[in-house]
């Protein structure tokens, strides 16, 4: 080959050849040059020319393509500040090409517009101003003040010329601070994952390479800015560049200080110790070393080691078998780790690697970078810099790595120093030289395979290589060599990527191993090892596991982030700052689609382009390509098609961050126009009032907001969605008294907030039950709003509430006058359906005291003027149908009567229009109903099978009163069956319903005191219970279960006495005549048992057997089975 490259004609050519070639670069770059300066590669160009410039320094057209590329960034004056370095520089003074250039920099040309294809889109991307985290580096410089002020000058421009280029070369942003220094912008114009990290990076470099002669101080600061639209102006308030100036003034010469939220964002990444400078923020480090690059998972070893691995156990046992195969079998092993950013791949990599450190002869650990994605073998050089050092080892540590360069491949000595030199210093550009001597790609991807295999001698091998979606392609080539050569050799290789990775080897089979989120359990096992203490709540855990989706990493910040806030008790709104910079940084690479993703997040995570475009004002096409572009960075992903093609961030926190980047005037102005769009669509039949009554507020546009959220709440009421109804009356709420309350009464304000508190009670009257302390007093602040004159329904809606309530907070005496009114509003507002309600009320009531004739009568009337098509106006008044559930009390009273069979009747046929119906808060009351109508018939097995129904639908749709209703029936079903061990969980229930509803309260403790008495407990017990329950059922005033507990209790006191017990049997003659009184035969003639049982004297039996059989003759029993007489629902089955 050097034969040949001595024939002068192949020389020509090859110089023909690389001219043509570099011609054509400079062109390309030139036609390019626009679409690049606006785009997330304008500061990879402008490096990639200054690379290209210190090969061929005396290029004017490259010089001229440096300039225009500053210019065309923004940077002027930096533009015209590197054509006067040139003219300092050149003998004979720039060029006219030069020349030329910094006149059309001067004076800009308008372009003559170019011809547009009708169906595309030029799209232009301008600086904007934005809500962003930035990192800014202050440089001041002071020189020497014994030499001329002209050499002193001439010195500090060449200070500041050396330190922009190193700040440049870093991905900085630099303007000339006042003064003599410097400002770097970091995460500006375009954000960056790591711009913090790369912050420091560049001031350390800054501080290293700074001349010998300048005084240097510098300091690194961090803070959530609005950004400025002129790139001169990055920091248009000007307090974080202020700040950052002042801790470089705070700070000794030859020093670099970081503040403390940017030590917080970069501890691990570098060495420090505590900065005490006057002025200095407490807390401010000083950085005292700089390892390399490291990524996330190398800081958090260094600041304490990795969280345990949560989740993963199967993956890593998987990574474990696979190691002991290579061990086994001496072949090597590739396996591919894919997933998503933040999924842990590097961090189950470096697991196994602690796992078998002691097994492993060698362990070596490459790290590709975004940055040096196009750099030879970067991550194997920077392999052999962290392996060099910076202690006193390094010289000799290099040596002896260039003997055994030179033995490996029996190089020249000189040869080999060479290379060992280019291998640490990954920095250095050697390889040219490198080539003339003979050591170009091949041969130096050779020696490194042959030290590679030499080590594999010594025993088993693990290399780990992460992040391979930014490998060069000398890198990808070593791998590859490697398992072709160490075929006999035990060597596993760990490789993680991220899904859009594509292997190019057609030749190195790879074990595939994909990462997915994380399962509840393992999220929640994550959080437990972050918050050691315990001092997140399990509602803060439960949030950060629905915010965080599964993905460790957005777990770990946020548990951090929360922990920080945990004294609050509350969930910060806004996103880790660390997080924060790196989801806007993936944004600022989708380009120009970053402002359709900024309009998307105001939407909301699901949204389509039919919304979309009209929100834009932007064609549908328009709409397409952008989204095309977001999906392609992973930001969104179609998931179907709906009024349009349907998309999704595929991230909660991907939404946030993009949302929270905008400024809070064009997220105002977008929300109105959204408001707006949604309710005018005509494409839509039905208005999502929620929707539109969020981004009225979020416009600050409330007074519209507040009717919207009105409407959201009665339609989601209507619908039986009681949970979100209550949120959007909460929600209304507060904004008539945080946002409006200070303005001055109006009636119409007055009819919104009944509005807002009726329906807020209404909702959780079913949520939290009929004694809660909070609906109570919900109802009662209505009660002093709200007339019947105004609005009849408003106002009996208020008065339902109270009713509710009134068993458990003032006993059945206000419960049967608050029934009185409601009758008396419904009968003179002539409303059928308030009169239905208020038969059903009134027939309630005088069931629950004991009025047994009362009771039927209104159940009567209500049933009567019941419509089959009233159903759900009735639920959407009252969250239940009234007609219904006084067939259910209907079916209850005509037992008490001794009416079984009709009482099954009724109840059966609640049961089949529930069923018809299909409204699930009905269904669980008929069968809860049902169940307790199996224990006033003493007839267990029918309760047990009726109770599970009623559970079953309670505990699928959350409904608290019927599941605790279903629990109850249950457990004394199964008790009554012989099973004593649900004796305790129907204690629970009662106790548990005696302190949340202690209105209804009797009734549970009625179903205890009978599965007591069936299991044989001791009579002491039964009587102490018997006693309580009495007490609370004479101060409620439900008198319809007195017979009942004082029939129970009698028995208790003559078992415990063996019959003898005066008090048992005048409780046990007080109990008959009640029932005699109520006109239920049901408990008589259980008393009468009793007298037969308990009586010793012959009289008292004769007496007994003879009413014995005069109130059998009272009772009607049941006609049909159990089995026929339910009608089976197979949704439910």
């Amino acid at each position: 080959m050097r034969a040949l490259q001595d024939l002068p004609e192949l020389a020509a050519w090859a110089q023909t050849q690389r001219d043509h070639y570099w011609s054509q670069l400079l062109l390309l770059i030139e036609e390019n040059l626009d679409v690049l300066c606006h785009s997330s590669d304008a500061e990879a160009l402008l490096t990639e020319l200054q690379r290209l410039v210190a090969m061929e320094p005396h290029e004017e057209a490259l010089h001229r393509l440096v300039m225009l590329t500053l210019a065309g960034m923004g940077n002027r004056e930096r533009a015209l500040e590197h054509f006067g370095r040139l003219e300092r520089q050149a003998v004979d003074g720039p060029g006219q090409l030069l020349v030329r250039t910094r006149d059309e920099i001067l004076v800009p040309t308008p372009k003559a517009p170019a011809t547009v294809s009708p169906t595309a889109t030029p799209e232009t991307a301008s600086l904007r101003a934005e809500r962003r985290r930035v990192t800014v580096v202050a440089c001041l410089v002071q020189a020497d003040s014994d030499l001329d002020v002209e050499l002193q000058h001439e010195r500090m421009q060449h200070t500041l010329e050396q330190l922009d280029l190193v700040l440049l070369n870093h991905r900085g942003h630099v303007v000339r601070a006042p003064g003599c220094g410097l400002l770097a912008y970091f995460g500006y114009p375009a954000g960056r994952e790591q711009a913090t990290v790369d912050a420091v990076h560049a001031a350390w470099q800054v501080l290293q390479t700074a001349p010998s002669d300048c005084q240097l101080r510098i300091s690194v600061d961090t803070d959530l800015i609005v950004t400025g639209v002129d790139p001169d102006t990055p920091d248009p308030a000007g307090q974080l560049s202020q700040r950052a100036q002042a801790l470089a003034r705070s700070t000794d010469t030859g020093t670099l200080v970081v503040s403390p939220s940017v030590h917080q964002r970069v501890s691990g990444y570098f060495l420090f110790s505590p900065h005490a400078g006057t002025g200095a923020p407490e807390g401010s480090q000083r950085v005292t070393g700089d390892p390399g690059p490291l990524d996330r998972v190398d800081a958090q070893h260094a600041r304490g080691g990795l969280t345990p691995l949560a989740g993963r156990t199967e993956e890593l046992e998987r990574l474990h078998q696979i190691w002991r195969q290579t061990l086994k079998h001496h072949k090597p092993h590739f396996v591919l780790i894919q997933g998503e950013a933040g999924l842990g791949k590097s961090r189950l990599a470096r697991h196994l690697d602690e796992r078998i450190r002691g097994q492993a002869r060698s362990r070596f650990l490459l790290k590709c970078r975004e940055d040096r994605s196009r750099h030879l073998l970067a991550p194997v050089r920077q392999a052999f810099a962290t392996w060099l050092g910076l202690g006193s080892m390094n010289a000799s540590r290099q040596r002896r790595l260039a003997r055994v360069l030179g033995t490996a491949r029996s190089l020249d000595a000189d040869i080999a120093d060479a290379l060992a030199h280019w291998l640490t210093h990954p920095d250095s550009n050697g390889l040219e030289a490198l080539a003339a001597q003979g050591l170009d790609r091949d041969h130096i991807i050779d020696v490194l395979v042959e030290l590679a295999r030499r080590r594999a001698r010594r025993g088993p091998l693990l290399l780990i290589c992460d992040d391979l979606h930014w490998m060069d392609s000398g890198t990808a080539e070593f791998l590859r060599r490697l398992y072709q050569r160490l075929h006999d050799r035990p060597l596993l290789t760990l490789l993680t990527a991220r899904m859009s990775f594509r292997s190019n080897w057609r030749d190195v089979p790879l074990e595939h191993l994909r990462l997915h989120a994380l399962p509840d359990q393992a999220a929640h096992e994550l959080i437990e090892r972050c918050d050691t203490r315990h001092r997140l709540t399990k509602h803060l855990r439960a949030q950060l596991i629905e915010r965080g989706e599964g993905v460790p990493l957005f777990l770990e910040e946020l548990t951090r982030y929360t922990l920080e806030a945990a004294r609050t008790g509350t969930l910060p709104d806004t996103l880790p700052p660390g997080l924060a910079n790196l989801l806007v940084a993936r944004l600022e690479q989708t380009g120009t689609a970053r402002d359709l993703a900024h309009a998307a997040a105001v939407i909301g995570r699901d949204f389509d382009t039919r919304i979309l475009s009209h929100l834009l004002e932007q064609p549908a096409d328009t709409i397409r390509r952008q989204l095309s572009r977001l999906t392609g960075r992973g930001f969104v992903e179609p998931v179907g098609v709906l009024d349009g093609v349907r998309y999704r961030f595929r991230h909660a926190l991907f939404q946030q961050a993009a949302y929270e980047s905008m400024l809070v005037a064009e997220r105002t102005r977008l929300h109105g126009r959204l408001a707006d769009l949604l309710r005018d669509d005509q494409g839509t039949s039905n208005i999502d009032w929620g929707q539109v009554a969020s981004h009225l507020y979020h416009a600050g546009r409330v007074d519209e907001a507040v009717p919207a959220w009105l409407e959201a709440g009665e339609a989601a009421f209507a619908r039986g969605m009681l949970l979100e109804a209550s949120h959007y009356f909460e929600d209304a709420l507060s904004c008539l008294d945080r946002e409006l309350g200070d303005r001055e009464p109006s009636e119409e304000r007055d009819a919104q907030t009944q509005r807002a508190l009726g329906g807020l009670g209404a909702s959780n009257l079913a949520l939290l039950g009929y004694g809660s302390r909070t609906v109570h007093a919900i109802f009662e602040r209505t009660l002093g709003i709200t007339a019947p004159q105004r609005d009849a329904v408003q106002y009996f809606r208020v008065l339902w509430g109270l009713w509710h309530g009134a068993g458990s907070w003032h006993g059945f005496d206000e419960a049967h006058r608050l029934a009185n009114d409601m009758e008396q509003v419904a009968e003179q507002s002539n409303d059928r359906l308030l009169r239905i309600a208020a038969h059903y009320v009134q027939g309630n009531t005088h069931f629950w005291s004991g009025q047994l004739p009362l009771a039927l009568e209104h159940q009567t009337q209500a049933l009567a003027l019941y419509r089959e098509d009233d159903h759900p106006h009735l639920v959407a008044r009252h969250t239940e149908n009234p007609a219904i559930s006084s067939r259910g009390f209907m079916a209850w009273t005509l037992l008490f009567f001794g009416n079984h069979a009709r009482a099954w009747e009724e109840m059966d046929a609640a049961c089949a229009e529930a069923a018809a119906l299909e409204h699930r808060p009905t269904e669980a009351f008929v069968y809860a109903f049902r169940a307790a109508l199996g224990f006033f018939a003493d007839d267990p097995d029918e309760a047990l099978t009726s109770a599970r129904r009623a559970l079953a639908i309670a505990e699928d749709y959350d409904y608290p009163l019927w599941r605790a209703s279903g629990l109850a029936l249950q457990h004394w079903a199964l008790a009554r069956q012989g099973d004593t061990s649900a004796v305790a969980p129907l204690r629970e229930q009662a106790d548990a319903l005696r302190h949340i509803m202690d209105g209804v309260s009797t009734i549970f403790q009625l179903f205890l005191l009978d599965a007591l008495h069936a299991t044989g407990a001791k009579p002491s017990e039964r009587l102490q219970i018997a006693t309580a329950t009495l007490t609370n059922c004479l101060k409620r005033g439900d008198h319809g279960f007195e017979p009942a507990i004082r029939r129970l209790r009698a028995h208790a006191l003559l078992e415990h006495s063996d019959g003898t017990d005066n008090e048992g049997w005048q409780e046990l003659e007080r109990a008959r005549r009640l029932a005699h009184d109520h006109g239920n035969p049901n408990i008589e003639r259980l008393t009468l048992l009793d007298y037969a049982r308990f009586a010793r004297d012959d009289v008292w039996r004769q007496w007994s057997e003879r009413e014995l059989l005069r109130i059998n003759h009272c009772i009607i029993p049941r006609r049909h089975p159990s089995e026929q007489a339910l009608q089976q629902n197979p949704r439910l089955a």
